[in-house]
């Protein structure tokens, strides 16, 4: 199978009667792609179904040409494919470069896993992180590290929900250029969500737009996102759009400032 993650006739519902998809098929291209819109459009649930940490009401998902129901356990639906959540909290007195390591060794890199931790240091920033207990962390620093996790785990396919919500600009824009990098080198698949409308249209190779109707749009990236049809989708001017972006970034940093009107709840899965 060509799409490294595909939904078919898929139902799902978090409350009992109210779906938030309905016989809902599309297959996700190789590569980067984007999932972009408003808030509580359904972006994090559909990750979450793509990489079979829920399961449909109806309807199948295929991981890597495989059914997530019939994945036997934890451990084989992780090497098909890894996560980064918004907000991840872990409980261990470990230190990172520890756990990095750990990692290395018990993923899909192989014998690559040296070079690509080399590489991680360098391109998130980590030298200076890893001797720390990892719960040490700023939470800036946390989701650097979250990355390097997941990048050096070297799953075939990469789920980012929110990934760089506390890195500074600098940070994320270096961070996105390698791992973009790192997708399309080992010809893996990324499927991310960034409220940073620029840095989906700059670093994804196609676009899944949700709009607050159950419609979605799949496409290459630069005819998803135009004007016209992000202006739909988020129901606002693009002045005004890029203006709740930033309190909406602020919010996730600063939880106690208020949050924009429209956006409605911050979910994090855990």
């Amino acid at each position: 199978m060509n799409s490294p993650v595909a939904f078919y006739d898929l139902t799902f519902q978090w409350t009992e009667g109210e779906n938030l998809f309905t016989s809902l098929s599309l297959e996700i291209p190789r590569g980067v792609t984007s999932f972009t819109g408003q808030n509580g459009s359904g972006k994090s649930t559909l990750m979450l179904l793509g990489g079979g940490r829920i399961l449909p009401q109806q309807g199948s998902v295929i991981l890597n040409g495989k059914n997530t129901a019939d994945y036997y356990d934890e451990e084989e639906r992780n090497l098909a494919a890894s996560f980064v959540y918004q907000n991840m909290e872990f409980e261990t007195e470990d230190n990172a470069g520890d756990l990095l390591e750990q990692i290395g060794r018990s993923g899909c890199l192989g014998t690559d896993a040296p070079g690509v931790f080399e590489e991680l240091k360098e391109a998130l920033e980590l030298k200076n992180l890893l001797g720390r207990p990892l719960q040490n962390n700023s939470k800036g620093e946390m989701q650097r590290l979250i990355c390097a996790f997941a990048l050096l785990y070297g799953s075939p396919v990469i789920f980012m929900d929110e990934p760089f919500f506390a890195m500074e600009t600098g940070q994320r824009e270096k961070a996105l250029e390698y791992i973009v990098q790192y997708i399309h080198r080992r010809e893996a698949s990324l499927i991310i969500s960034l409220h940073e409308l620029e840095l989906s249209a700059k670093y994804s190779d196609n676009t899944l737009l949700f709009f607050k109707d159950d419609r979605m749009m799949i496409g290459s990236t630069g005819e998803v996102l135009i004007k016209e049809n992000i202006e739909e989708a988020y129901q606002l001017p693009m002045d005004l759009l890029y203006s709740k972006e930033n309190l909406y970034r602020k919010h996730l940093k600063e939880p106690d400032s208020p949050l924009p009107e429209g956006l409605g709840q911050v979910k994090t899965f855990e």
